[in-house]
């Protein structure tokens, strides 16, 4: 599916006339921060919140991950160097920042990256005064983890660890002295997989969405060319033991599958890569990034994803 010409929702309430795509994308000041990617929207009743990467204050790399905090109503906006502020707590990389909500609470979730030992994944409350980072542990995982998929469900802290195959964690303790979430496999769940004949390698893209009864988020298909990858989007939706992958690979255009003379990442041709997925008035707003070396937001009319 290209998502380089979706069609606008006009909605008759406040917020959604005040953010549209444009809006959104011109919260990130361009002349500020250069080579922005992968950034993530979050949409509450009053605020919008934006991370994305780009070049650190010398603009080049290392890349670091920003966060925007901006009040539509009162055109109020707090801008905060996310990597900086993990610098204090001795956290020296913070990459593939992603938004999400827990306890009506706004978190963003990151990792630490490549690492030829374990690397780190965090969770950080961003809504009101910004936490101290909890790190999230788990026996039994893979030496460089990027992306799990948070969500609460009947009041138990809990995440997607792969989609394929299907594993979950739920938080077995919190340790309130270091900030630590230790979490714990839960036992494997029968799957009833649906709009495929056969089971995709999807990794985690975005976090989990919760709409209505369902949660839904948009997970990454990889599909190697002699050892080089290219990152497709897939919407996939989950309501109890089901899981639906829905029709249609997504990418920004079929000019960006060429992908950039620019690489940061050798074994890329390309990436579509979604790290931010929110809703508001029956739109999904999707947020993307490019190839590491461009982004876009887009509002998409439910029905065109969920079908």
């Amino acid at each position: 599916m290209n998502l380089s010409k979706p069609p606008i929702s006009s909605q008759n309430i406040l917020m959604a006339d005040l953010v549209c795509e444009r809006s959104l994308v011109d919260l990130i000041n361009r002349d500020k921060y250069i080579n922005v990617f992968n950034p993530s929207v979050y949409i509450t009743d009053e605020m919008i919140y934006l991370t994305f990467r780009a070049f650190g204050f010398k603009k080049t790399q290392p890349f670091h991950s920003y966060l925007i905090k901006y009040n539509p109503v009162s055109n109020h906006k707090e801008e905060i160097d996310i990597s900086e502020f993990c610098i204090a707590y001795n956290i020296n990389i913070c990459a593939d920042p992603k938004l999400l909500s827990l306890d009506n609470d706004v978190w963003i979730t990151f990792n630490t990256g490549y690492s030829t030992s374990f690397n780190s994944i965090y969770l950080l409350k961003v809504s009101g005064a910004i936490s101290k980072p909890y790190e999230c542990l788990l026996d039994g995982r893979k030496i460089v983890e990027k992306n799990w998929a948070f969500f609460k469900q009947d009041n138990l802290l809990q995440a997607i660890y792969s989609i394929s195959p299907y594993r979950k964690i739920y938080l077995e303790n919190l340790d309130e002295k270091t900030k630590t979430f230790n979490f714990k496999f839960a036992k494997d769940v029968n799957i009833n997989l649906a709009g495929q004949t056969k089971q995709k390698k999807l990794s985690v893209g975005t976090q989990l969405l919760k709409v209505g009864q369902s949660y839904c988020l948009i997970a990454h298909e990889k599909i190697k060319i002699f050892n080089k990858i290219i990152y497709f989007g897939r919407f996939v939706s989950i309501n109890g033991d089901k899981i639906t992958i829905h029709p249609g690979r997504m990418f920004h255009s079929y000019k960006s599958l060429f992908g950039s003379w620019k690489k940061y990442n050798n074994k890329l041709i390309s990436c579509s890569y979604f790290s931010g997925l929110a809703y508001q008035a029956d739109d999904f707003i999707i947020s993307y990034g490019i190839n590491d070396t461009a982004f876009a937001i887009k509002r998409i009319a439910s029905k065109q994803l969920w079908h």
